[in-house]
């Protein structure tokens, strides 16, 4: 693969690409077989987005193609024998000059020259003219040898032999400091990451006439923000910017500013207002240039963490994604996707799965995850991705009870495989620990409890958010909670009502709804009107409480609407209800409110003279409750914690050696 400065790599499937382009362009369908010409295009577009895995070799291109126009077998003839005769002419560098001079020209309409018969021109600035443009300026600002190396990729593409990598830069002594402060870095040896960093931009680099200090400074500065000091990270990024406005570069400002703006979130206590920005923030016009930056995905995903309305964070990245043709800028049929340039990059599949799944709406996370996974292994840019994708499906798994499968999620080795940084570690260990936590907390596991206090003291339920300085809406309804068993009913209406309404205002709607079925239980257990707590209270939730996927919100909500139930004197549906919480609670390993819904159950029963239903529910009570006990009680940590922290320390020794 051969990098150039303008962000587009060129190997052996990118040429192929290009062929593809070419062929699309210029030549005309067989007769019957004009549908195909729609198939290629959106096959083009899939390798140009990745989508797919690129194929290792031209053998295993045509077989893609075999499969893809199994239907219009003269269309596949002929590009089978058009990518043939093209990698013919790739071995030497005057074939890819004909490619990239002449063969690439001809498929872009230019004004003033006539259009041959049957071409289908690309517009300069259309979708494939783009890439095209950005393609040919790739090849111009090839050196001499990079042409010749890249020949020498393209032969050894269609071969299907492994492709070598430009190695004349490894024998200089930047790149031995580059490749020290990445092992640093990846093994969490920030003081020495930090001193290879420096070494790595004191030298000059090979071909250029001045030394790119500001780089230097603004590289610092990222490297202190990742490590948490902001405030070395602000003098840093000072001098950075002043240094980039002396010598002019443009590029470094741009990526200043994009510091700034992430300081401007993370830093609790900013010294400087944000008004010394070097560029306005985003607007319509940047928008256009390119949707999903890696600012814009890094601003939405903080937000999530931090509490601030979900589906505002849906529509944001919604509107960085979609734009009206017209000028009217309403939704409708004319809305076309936006231009991106950094696709390769930035991704809002990860950030949408999660934000759905605490929204509620776990079919639609599912469908990110599976979008994620689909990318596969096709570049490494695609790591933190698939990360993302796996720790949401353990949290979905977790969510519905389903410790085993959330489990087999994260430790899978392909997941494993993606760790390459101590970063990338951390996360991956928390979500295994979250999964356990989430376990023992629904056990009441004290022992466990403690242990995953020590091993990681920042745990908290999944769906919780942190915003600074303020209480989530999950802790406050666990407050509530706590308030309501200590016998002070009065007293918990407070924490209650401010729970439900920042669950609202965050858009955390099955939050809001266990807080409103809550309040309903105090309504009918301490104030004694059921009726108004069956109606309108429970009746509002109701439904999307049952089609909730957390089978613990689902059977709390069903215990609440039987104790209701049971207060209306409707004796036969409170013990169908019970019955439904019953199994929802052991679903989850909740030993602790299974027991009470059989208590509940069983004395019903015995009221009802039911005295087979009354011993069976007591036998099932007495079995639930000695679990329990034993969970609380056990001075034995879960086995499976000490398997998986034998497997953590085995990973986080393959990470940092």
């Amino acid at each position: 693969m051969i990098q150039s400065g303008s962000q587009l790599a060129l190997d052996g499937s990118s040429a192929a690409l290009l062929i593809l382009i070419t062929y699309f362009c210029q030549a005309a369908p067989p007769e019957g077989e004009e549908r195909a010409q729609c198939i290629l295009l959106l096959y083009i577009a899939r390798m140009m987005e990745t989508l797919d895995a690129p194929p290792s070799s031209l053998t295993q291109l045509q077989q893609s193609l075999h499969r893809a126009f199994a239907s219009y077998p003269e269309t596949y003839e002929g590009l089978h024998v058009y990518l043939a005769n093209w990698f013919d002419l790739l071995d030497n560098v005057d074939g890819l000059t004909e490619l990239f001079h002449a063969k690439l020209p001809e498929c872009l309409h230019h004004a003033h020259e006539d259009v041959p018969e049957g071409a289908q021109l690309l517009d300069r600035r259309s979708y494939l003219g783009v890439y095209v443009r950005r393609a040919r300026l790739a090849f111009e600002m090839l050196l001499d040898s990079e042409r010749l190396q890249l020949a020498a990729i393209c032969a050894a593409w269609r071969s299907g032999a492994p492709q070598g990598l430009a190695d004349e830069w490894h024998a200089h002594s930047q790149a031995r400091a580059y490749k020290q402060w990445c092992k640093s870095a990846r093994r969490g040896d920030y003081e020495a990451a930090k001193n290879e960093l420096h070494a790595f931009f004191d030298l000059t680099l090979p071909g250029c006439d001045q030394e790119l200090h500001q780089h230097a400074l603004l590289n610092l500065a990222q490297f202190y923000v990742d490590t948490q000091g902001y405030v070395a990270a602000r003098t840093t990024l000072d001098e950075a910017i002043l240094l980039a406005r002396t010598v002019g570069d443009t590029e470094c400002m741009r990526a200043c500013d994009e510091l700034l703006q992430k300081l401007a979130y993370l830093d609790p206590e900013p010294t400087v207002a944000n008004e010394w920005l070097l560029t306005q923030r985003e607007t319509d016009t940047q928008l256009a240039c390119g949707a999903y930056a890696p600012l814009t995905l890094w601003k939405a995903n903080l937000h999530r963490e931090q509490g601030k309305p979900l589906l505002e964070i849906v529509q944001a990245l919604a509107d960085a994604a979609w734009a009206s043709r017209s000028r009217t800028k309403k939704p409708g049929t004319d809305w076309e996707p936006r231009p991106s340039i950094e696709r390769s990059a930035a991704c809002p599949s990860a950030v949408l799965a999660r934000t759905w799944l605490q929204l509620g709406v776990p079919s639609l996370a599912e469908a990110y995850v599976q979008h994620i996974e689909r990318l596969g292994q096709s570049t490494p840019s695609w790591r933190d991705l698939q990360l993302s994708a796996a720790e949401t499906k353990a949290f979905a798994e977790t969510e519905k009870g389903a410790y085993d499968a959330a489990i087999h999620a994260l430790v899978k080795p392909s997941v494993i495989e993606l760790l390459r940084t101590l970063r990338q570690f951390n996360t991956w260990q928390t979500a295994i620990w979250q999964v356990l936590y989430t376990r023992a907390r629904r056990q009441r596991h004290v022992t466990t409890l403690n242990r995953l206090a020590e091993l990681c003291p920042d745990l908290r339920e999944w769906s919780e958010v942190h915003a600074p300085n303020k209480t989530s809406a999950l802790q406050q309804l666990d407050d509530a909670r706590k308030i309501l068993a200590a016998k002070q009913p009065y007293q918990t209406l407070d924490a209650l009502m401010q729970s439900i309404a920042t669950a609202e205002q965050q858009h955390l709607y099955p939050v809001q709804r266990s807080g409103v079925a809550l309040l309903a239980e105090i309504m009918t257990t301490s104030f004694s009107i059921a009726d108004q707590a069956l109606s309108p209270t429970l009746a509002e939730i109701m439904p999307q409480a049952l089609a909730d996927a957390n089978p613990e919100r689902r059977a709390y909500t069903e215990n609440v609407y039987a104790k209701t139930l049971l207060a209306s004197r409707d004796t036969e549906r409170a013990r169908y209800w019970l019955t439904k919480a019953e199994q929802d609670f052991a679903s989850t390993e909740n030993y602790s409110e299974q027991a009470a819904c059989l208590y509940m159950h069983a004395r019903i029963a015995q009221h009802l003279g039911d005295i087979a239903a009354r011993d069976t529910l007591s036998q099932a009570y007495t079995q639930v409750r000695a679990r329990e006990l034993d969970a609380a009680t056990s001075l034995a940590e879960d086995p499976a914690l000490a398997c998986l922290h034998t497997l953590v320390e085995a990973v986080r020794r393959r990470v940092t050696d």
